[in-house]
């Protein structure tokens, strides 16, 4: 139960902090608080859905949560949230496309084949 508290926290943390930038951004003032303010936007919208995926996920489970799983949860729910921020980012800069889009989806695919591989051949 503290970790979802811990998630929740870090959840509510991140929000509130993405909600000030989101309210007081202003891109038309200058070159360089914007693109720094992007950088924080996307690190909070970043944390902000990973922990929020992870909460989700404790919570739809309701089942005790052991040392082992609770890794491979939080590894997901990164990868998941870096999938739709990278996707975002892309688009915001505009170099979004479909061949970007899908080959940017088989990275993030072939990073957590490669995390399972990787936990297998600690087993042989």
């Amino acid at each position: 139960m503290t970790l979802v508290f811990v998630f929740l926290s870090i959840f509510l943390i991140s929000s509130g902090a993405l909600l000030v930038i989101l309210f007081n951004m202003d891109p038309n003032n200058s070159v360089y608080f914007t693109h720094i303010s992007f950088f924080v936007f996307s690190l909070l919208a970043l944390f902000s859905l990973a922990t929020l995926l992870v909460s989700l996920i404790f919570y739809i489970l309701k089942k005790p949560i052991s040392i082992k799983t609770i890794g491979a949860y939080i590894r997901r729910s990164f990868l998941f949230s870096v999938m739709v921020v990278g996707l975002l980012v892309f688009s915001s800069i505009r170099v979004l496309n479909f061949i970007s889009g899908i080959t940017f989806f088989i990275a993030i695919i072939l990073l957590e084949l490669f995390f399972i591989s990787r936990k297998s051949e600690k087993r042989i």
